[in-house]
């Protein structure tokens, strides 16, 4: 894939964060248009613990753009309280501790789905 120069100046933290953002509302959307296309004209008895794991992947996506929106207020905070350091800043770095930090509050989600529906 050949990127013209007009687009290198949109991989600028925020602008990364911003398409993940993205693509976590996407995938929200998308699966959750799935799941409600399925479930129309069908007899819904069936425990909660079934529609939590069917809704699993678009509470993932609302978990990630949640925690990305957030992310992506930190870097702009960033870069008008420090901007000399956010400017030299190493961005493979700073963007790989902003992803670790929405997956970790992800699988947070996970752990509090699944010790909600712990057997008692």
């Amino acid at each position: 894939l050949i990127i013209s120069p007009s687009f290198r100046c949109l991989r600028s933290p925020c602008n990364i964060l911003i398409a993940a953002c993205a693509l976590f509302d996407v995938v929200h959307q998308a699966f959750l248009t799935l799941i409600v296309f399925n479930l129309v004209g069908r007899c819904l008895k069936s425990k909660s613990e079934t529609f939590s794991s069917v809704q699993f992947l678009p509470e993932m996506g609302v978990a990630g753009g949640n925690f990305a929106i957030l992310s992506i207020g930190m870097d702009r905070f960033l870069s008008i309280a420090v901007p000399n350091k956010y400017r030299t800043m190493d961005v493979a770095t700073y963007l790989s501790m902003q992803f670790v930090a929405i997956f970790v509050y992800c699988a947070f989600i996970v752990f509090l789905m699944v010790f909600f529906f712990r057997d008692e």
